[in-house]
């Protein structure tokens, strides 16, 4: 959603956009975009290119992506038309252009991906050495990868100050911008109406470390203590791709229920009375606790989980990192109504004054300017 919100912004701003992915089925674009070069890139080929990947120095994310064919069609074109910028979302991409120096380029990293994989090799959750070995190998790589497009870009944007700060400890971070994620506040609207009182939901990308980790964790540590105090509380797990472990969840605990891909997120939210972010490790911002709060439903979070947020405990959003504390969090806010009422307007003011796609990306409008004047 993130690079969808940068093409329509950019489309607004009479930028012709012509735009190369990897894609398998393209996102309906309308008129947001000048011209487009879709390809299709089999899993088969993929996993073969990471396989070779793992004798080399270059994130093995990177290798996924990474198709020579894909290339010729990107070199072509750069060389039949005169593009005034080379705009890269995410890390992944940066390799088809990273050698070009003629055109001003800028990438969006988004988050500091070596701060979530060196997070995840400390709190790995799996017993699996393979796997372990594999995450501990890419967070080195990742890191010195992301050094190298630090230097070969104009300018480089991340998603908040705690990722650039990471990466400041190892890199010269004085060409990376700050964007930070938007809320679409006309589709998460303000919902002021009848909310189930004991449900909680958890929402995500099911197929992520991170977001595998927090609902384990809160179905283990969390949930039980929440129990106790109110027997009928309900835990939806709600995001595409569950794996195994997180469907077990709900064969065992009849109050647990694991949705998979659902066509609007926004029911669930609205039907929630508490939406959490268990977060143990990640980077970036958190999109799941800013539409939560949007829409009204009041968000308990980590200290992990607001990075990048600067939301205010006890005001627009309850934070805690012990499961006991965690929990009473919880207990209050569906217990008091008043509570959740505050949290709630309070939260939803919150995103309108700082997390508008419109007022966020007015830097990205800056930047291409001040790249073209040089």
């Amino acid at each position: 959603m993130r690079a969808y919100h940068f093409l329509k912004y950019l489309s607004s701003r009479g930028h012709k956009v012509h735009l190369f992915s990897l894609i398998d089925h393209p996102i309906k674009f309308n008129d947001i975009i000048t011209d487009e070069i879709i390809y299709f890139l089999p899993k088969s080929e993929s996993y073969l290119k990471c396989l070779r990947g793992l004798f080399s120095f270059i994130p093995l994310q990177v290798w996924y992506y990474q198709s020579k064919k894909f290339r010729c069609k990107i070199n072509n074109a750069i060389a039949e038309n005169n593009y005034d910028m080379i705009f890269c979302h995410l890390l992944r991409t940066t390799e088809y252009v990273k050698a070009i120096k003629h055109i001003p380029k800028i990438v969006d990293l988004t988050d500091a991906i070596s701060l979530n994989y060196s997070r995840i090799v400390e709190n790995f959750w799996e017993n699996i050495l393979f796997k372990k070995i594999i995450y501990a190998i890419e967070s080195k790589r990742v890191l010195y990868y992301e050094g190298q497009i630090l230097d070969s870009f104009d300018k480089s944007i991340l998603i908040s100050q705690n990722d650039k700060k990471y990466l400041g400890q190892f890199y010269d971070v004085s060409n990376v911008e700050i964007i930070p994620n938007g809320v679409d506040l006309d589709y998460f609207s303000y919902f002021n109406g009848e909310y189930n009182r004991n449900r909680i939901v958890f929402m995500g990308n099911m197929r992520t470390v991170p977001n595998i980790d927090a609902a384990l964790y809160f179905a283990h540590e969390i949930f039980p203590l929440i129990k106790k105090k109110i027997p009928k509380a309900e835990f939806f797990i709600v995001g595409v791709e569950p794996i195994k472990k997180i469907y077990k969840l709900a064969s065992k605990d009849k109050n647990i229920s694991v949705t998979g891909f659902v066509d609007d997120i926004r029911q669930y939210l609205k039907t929630a009375a508490v939406s959490v972010a268990p977060m143990r490790y990640g980077a970036g911002i958190q999109n799941k606790i800013l539409e939560s709060m949007a829409i009204g439903t009041p968000v308990v979070t980590t200290s992990i989980g607001l990075e990048g947020i600067n939301a205010t405990h006890g005001k627009e959003i309850m934070v805690e990192d012990l499961p006991e504390m965690f929990a009473s969090r919880i207990v209050d806010l569906i217990q008091d109504s008043k509570l959740r009422k505050s949290i709630s307007i309070s939260g939803r003011v919150f995103v309108e004054n700082h997390y508008s796609w419109e007022k966020n990306l007015e830097k990205l409008n800056f930047l291409i300017s001040d790249l073209k004047k040089r």
